[in-house]
């Protein structure tokens, strides 16, 4: 009670110090007389209350809005005052008091030693207790009401948030199609971490209050590495949707970067995030959303596509939260820059209603770029609301955590010890309560440990690997490896999987080596790996025109038991249907489980930071180091030794059954998937030359039975299916197209083992590696393939009159493609050169030509480059080569140009070359720059004569139309400016003027009274003067 301990605490302290005399009194008697014990229970009974009282309300901070709470508290406390001074009188009774003589002092001995053993003391005494266990016990049950209220609050508010995601009325294919990442999962794991009271300190602050009513707010709140910020960020996210209430109007919407997560790290992830979020609480279901989905149906959209619809989406609110946290964990070298660029974006859009907020540590690029412009924009997490938060987070941690309560009776004592050492650090604190929880149980030992705590997270880490036995240092520093440098969480049964691979002189995956459960993990990683549910993200290729049909059908991984810990195995070469399933599951796992079921993880970001750091190479523990190269090498091989395994190989080409393939190869191989579709990622990442690495590699492309297990194995993946008979509705050409290992090498960039392929096939098998190549970016095998005779027009086969539905080759994002086109479509800049050199045709495409495709994707240089070699601006491109196969044309649309908000030196370009703007269909390049808000595209436009000459032509609507459609008053000016006319009979005229007047922009009224005036007579209520009242 921060506010006013005053007098309630001090009550309590002196009760405390009555009751404890009193304790050791009688307990220095039990021995002469036998009936003392229900009187030592009841003052031990009395104490406990008197400790957790004096705990709740010396280190609780009530709010305002608990001050009737507070008030009751004391009351209640004040009332126990005079039975406590009653029981502190009857003590004195039982001391030394002065005497004058030999004699009475006898007599005073004598009363002493007989008072206190009287029935009628201690009746009067266990009544006196009775009275003050009464008062505090109804204290105690009032805070501790409260906080379970609390509690359930929190609950709640995760349910109702959780719910407020759902986004159920937007269809699984657009959902499939975006391929949001899901913060809920990072959101949850944060609730889980805080204490009820957690971080109120700052919402109840001003601070808060500001953020949330100024319009275009902005907050960054930093702090040093586990001080919290995660664990405050789902407070702000629940207390901001307490403000939202039950109003429509107001969106709320977050998103968590996460180290361990690459599908949580960039810029697209959190735009794709927070606009599914905003969308699912639209009721409006023609949202720009859908708008962008049209327009990309069959393209991944470039983050400026992104970023133009979430603007246009928080534009429908009233008010718009965004809160975003652990920036930081972005990768600096990475992603940071365009992140960077976009929060710029994003706070410069102007909306009065949106509001961002930002976490991360305080770190100098990140300082650097977003530079507050109000010191009140930037807040430090170091306060002493951050100590009290550790304190109440340590108090309540003692004593609900069963492991602990051998040390019930030093609560007080730890308590102060970790609070003060904290320094602020949350992180720090959890780890020595693993310490507390493995120490042996005496006060000597939990001395040596208190006196003896780690002063920083890095002496705690150093410590904690330093405690990890000589036998089980190899099986961690895999178990480490394999969770810092995998590409995504993986689960309890895949890590088990990949610690049983052994590398050396004969690689091999040894069943034997398998852990028995997630205990295990723990037991080897105390401290450094947390395990929690796992929410399935489809994987990045996977292709729209799939994606509900295998949503349809929820996969459940029936090896891992949580609660239990245990893995199912069932490594037999006999029939599937001995797999040992239900009968060996613990019927108490509550646990849902969905595709796959636990994650293991890196405890806290601090963890990988200081194992990847060169503090922990000048440390005693730098024996668990690891460099990024390294460890990728370690991965990629442990992921090649596991699918060169015959038995393996058996088992994916056996029969299929039921359940289905991916469920029975996730039951006995758990590690199969992630091995079959990352282990070239790891290649790539190793950067140095490795020869057991690229042994392996040629071996398995070599080995017939190991190419074609793998293949399988990856497709599945790839594509997300169960089994490949999924692959009968429109995707044979993968059996087809994709079966051979060049093809399959070309399109992971396997360099070395295509140049090791290339005798193995003719020239004219080259094309569908070159093309699959192009498509990925994979400069060096390009030039491999050109070098070796690949035609760089494959394509070219249309011209001799193939069937386009069967020739054609079919990218594996599902789009017809030549090799150039491919690499325009992905903006591979480099290869185009390569291929342009190299002979391609500038003019020929599939789908689209390549310049369409740069156009786009808004990618200039790459606009440059082809118009340089003889790309043509105006060319007539038929569907599917040069005519369609019913013979008719389709007219190339400039207005593509006309979508984004960053291509005026594209659509500069083109104008000088193109011989009519407005060649096409649906909208003008004008109608869609206004219809996006594009002003520096509309003045190019209409200074370039974008409507041919007549700005006040449109297709669909006039550019006016459109401007006053979206409420753009700057736009409006803008064409007013530009000579634009306003169409009396459309009525437009009376709502331009309404419009402003309301909004007091009298100079534009003015002149549209002007021009108005000048053609024809305007309706005499629109001239009425007092419209600029109104």
């Amino acid at each position: 009670m921060a506010e006013s301990a005053g007098l309630a605490v001090s009550v309590i302290s002196l009760g405390i110090q009555v009751v404890q005399g009193l304790v050791d009194y009688y307990t220095a008697c039990k021995d002469r007389k036998s009936d003392l014990d229900h009187t030592l229970k009841s003052l031990g009974h009395l104490l406990d209350i008197l400790k957790l009282l004096d705990d709740q309300v010396k280190n609780r901070r009530f709010q305002p809005d608990e001050q009737s709470l507070r008030h009751r508290i004391e009351s209640l406390i004040y009332d126990c005052e005079g039975v406590i001074d009653e029981l502190q009188q009857e003590t004195k009774k039982f001391t030394n008091t002065p005497s004058s003589s030999v004699w009475d002092a006898a007599r005073a001995v004598g009363r002493r030693v007989a008072y206190p053993f009287r029935q009628s003391t201690l009746q009067k005494l266990e009544e006196d207790v009775d009275a003050i266990c009464a008062n505090l016990s109804l204290a105690l049950q009032v805070l501790q009401q409260q906080d379970t209220s609390n509690i359930h609050d929190d609950i709640e508010d995760s349910k109702a948030i959780l719910e407020l995601l759902r986004a159920d009325q937007i269809s699984s294919e657009i959902q499939g199609w975006l391929k949001a990442p899901d913060a809920s999962v990072n959101y949850n794991e944060a609730c889980k971490k805080k204490h009820p009271r957690t971080g109120l300190w700052f919402v109840k602050s001003a601070t808060f209050t500001t953020w949330l009513n100024t319009p275009n707010s902005f907050l960054w709140v930093n702090g040093f590495a586990g001080c919290g910020k995660s664990v405050l960020s789902s407070t702000i996210i629940q207390h901001t949707f307490r403000h939202k209430g039950s109003n429509p109007a107001i969106g709320i919407a977050f998103f968590y970067f996460t180290f361990n997560d690459e599908s949580k790290q960039d810029t697209s992830a959190m735009l794709r995030a927070l606009i599914l979020q905003f969308v699912g609480q639209l009721k409006d279901q023609n949202s720009p959303l859908l708008d962008i989905y049209e327009r990309y149906k069959t393209a991944t959209p470039p983050d400026h596509a992104y970023l133009n619809c979430l603007r246009q989406v928080v534009r429908m609110f009233g008010h718009a939260y965004v809160v975003l946290d652990a920036l930081d964990e972005s990768p600096r070298q990475k992603h940071r820059g365009n992140l960077f660029q976009t929060l710029e974006d994003m706070r410069g859009w102007g909306e009065p209603g949106f509001h961002l907020l930002v976490t991360s540590r305080d770190e100098q690029d990140i300082r650097e770029h977003l530079v507050p412009l109000d010191p009140d924009q930037d807040l430090p997490m170091r306060n002493e609301h951050i100590d009290e938060d550790i304190r109440s987070f340590v108090s309540s941690h003692l004593r609900n955590n069963r492991r602990l309560r051998k040390w019930e009776r030093y609560y007080d004592e730890i308590e102060q010890a970790l609070t003060e050492g904290a320094k602020g650090v949350f992180r720090w604190v959890e780890c020595q309560f693993i310490a507390l929880e493995t120490c042996p149980g005496s006060k000597t030992r939990l001395d040596r440990l208190l006196k003896s705590l780690p002063r920083t997270l890095d002496d705690t880490y150093e410590r904690i690997f330093l405690n990890i036995d000589e036998e089980s240092a190899a099986d961690a520093k895999r178990i480490l490896t394999l969770l810092c440098t995998a590409r995504r969480p993986l689960s309890v049964a895949e890590l088990i999987d990949g610690i049983a691979v052994e590398l050396g002189e004969d690689p091999q995956f040894n069943k034997d080596s398998r852990l028995m459960s997630a205990d295990d993990i723990r037991h080897i990683c105390p401290g450094l790996v947390e395990i929690g549910l796992r929410t399935y993200i489809s994987p990045p290729s996977i292709n729209i025109d799939i994606y509900d049909e295998v949503h349809e059908a929820k996969e459940v991984d029936e090896n891992y038991n949580q609660v239990t810990g245990r893995i199912v195995h069932d490594l037999d070469d006999d029939d599937d249907d001995e797999i040992h399933e239900e009968d060996e599951m613990d019927e108490e796992n509550e646990v849902g489980q969905d595709y796959n079921t636990a994650t293991v993880r890196i405890a806290h970001y601090s963890v990988q930071e200081y194992l990847q750091s060169d503090r922990i190479r000048q440390s005693r523990a730098q024996n668990f180091s690891i460099e990024h190269a390294e460890a990728n090498i370690d991965v990629a091989c442990i992921c090649l030794v596991y699918l060169m395994n015959p038995v393996l190989w058996s088992f994916v080409q056996s029969p299929l059954g039921r359940p289905t393939f991916r469920q029975r190869l996730v039951r006995k191989y758990p590690f199969a998937f992630y091995s079959a579709s990352e282990w070239a990622y790891h290649y790539h990442q190793s950067s140095r030359a490795e020869a057991r690495l690229h042994q392996l590699a040629r071996l398995l492309f070599m080995e017939t039975k190991a190419f074609e297990s793998f293949k399988k194995i990856w497709k599945m993946e790839t594509l997300n299916l169960d089994e490949l008979g999924s692959f009968a509705n429109g995707y044979a050409y993968y059996d087809k197209k994709f079966r051979t290992p060049i093809t399959i090498a070309s399109v992971l960039g396997l360099d070395r083992v295509v140049q090791a392929l290339l005798d193995h096939y003719d020239r004219s098998d080259y094309g569908d590696a070159l093309i699959a190549a192009a498509e990925y970016g994979h400069a060096t095998v390009v030039s491999l393939l050109l070098d070796s005779g690949a035609d760089a027009n494959h394509e070219t086969l249309l011209d001799k009159g193939a069937n386009v539905n069967h020739s054609v080759h079919k990218s594996l994002s599902g789009r017809s493609a030549s090799p150039l086109e491919s690499a325009v479509s992905t903006g591979r800049e480099l290869l185009v050169e390569l291929l342009l050199d190299a002979g391609a045709d500038a003019n020929v495409g599939i789908k689209r030509t390549p310049l369409e495709w740069a156009v786009y994707r808004g990618d200039l240089g790459i606009v440059e480059r082809l118009l340089a070699r003889g790309a043509d601006a105006n060319l007539l491109l038929a569907k599917g080569g040069v005519a369609n196969m019913d013979g008719h044309v389709r007219t190339k649309r400039l207005h593509f140009t006309s979508l984004y908000d960053r291509d005026v030196g594209i659509v500069e370009l083109l104008l000088s070359r193109s011989r009519d703007v407005n060649a096409g269909r649906m909208r003008t390049p004008l109608e869609w720059a206004v219809f996006n808000g594009n002003r520096g595209m509309v003045k190019l436009l209409l200074d370039g004569g974008g409507s041919g000459g007549n700005p006040n032509f449109g297709m669909e609507k006039t550019p006016l139309e459109w401007a006053v459609f979206n409420e753009d008053v700057g736009m409006v000016e803008l064409l007013l400016s530009k000579g634009v006319e306003v169409n009396s009979q459309t009525g437009m005229e009376r709502r331009l003027l309404k419009w402003w007047a309301k909004a007091r922009r009298e100079d534009t009224v003015q002149l549209l009274q002007d021009r108005a005036a000048e053609r024809l007579h305007v309706n005499a209520r629109v001239r009425d003067p007092k419209l600029h009242e109104k």
